[in-house]
């Protein structure tokens, strides 16, 4: 990445990382869209009048106001009651957007950081997530069959046991095929 000197105090740079970024921005290509909405939560609140709302960058697919989806993974049925983008109201969302939606039959206490809103039928919560696992040449320490390890699964991180399937050990710089076995669900 290229290093943009500027300053805050005297703006000097501040145009210049500006006109790299909108060259940066209309170079950049859009995202595929996969098919199936697929929207992990990075954020939850509650809205007076309004209800819960959640928030995150939509995957894949498409969200439109009066969906009925999936809450993942505790496979709940809500509705789209609104969605915004960027503080304005829109009809829907898709690929790359950041998105608030506004969700009804949910409370607050209902949905946490990592969650994913989907189309139903789509996608399931599982425990075990099957993997090629390549360990970095840096890596502090040789991972060991059953380890416990934290496992990033979009925003949501969860602890997992690693099952080593070809091996006992996998030292840094190494790879082999892993199963995470998680102990809370994920999607």
């Amino acid at each position: 990445a290229e290093i943009v000197p500027v300053s805050s105090i005297t703006g000097e740079g501040i145009d210049g990382l500006r006109a790299l970024l909108e060259e940066r921005i209309a170079a950049a290509k859009q995202r595929p869209d996969r098919g199936a909405l697929r929207l992990p939560v990075d954020r939850a609140f509650s809205m007076s009048g309004f209800g819960t709302v959640v928030t995150g960058t939509v995957l894949s697919g498409t969200v439109r106001t009066h969906d009925e989806l999936v809450l993942q993974p505790q496979g709940r049925t809500v509705r789209v009651r609104g969605l915004q983008i960027h503080g304005h109201d829109q009809p829907e969302a898709g690929v790359g957007a950041r998105a608030a939606v506004n969700l009804s039959d949910l409370t607050l206490a209902d949905v946490e950081r990592g969650d994913v809103v989907a189309e139903p039928g789509f996608y399931e919560a599982t425990y075990m997530v099957d993997a090629h696992l390549q360990m970095l040449d840096d890596a502090p320490a040789t991972l060991k069959h059953r380890d416990r390890v934290r496992l990033h699964l979009g925003p949501r991180e969860v602890l997992a046991r690693v099952v080593l399937l070809d091996a006992e050990v996998l030292p840094p710089g190494e790879a082999g095929y892993v199963q995470f076995r998680l102990e809370t669900p994920g999607v």
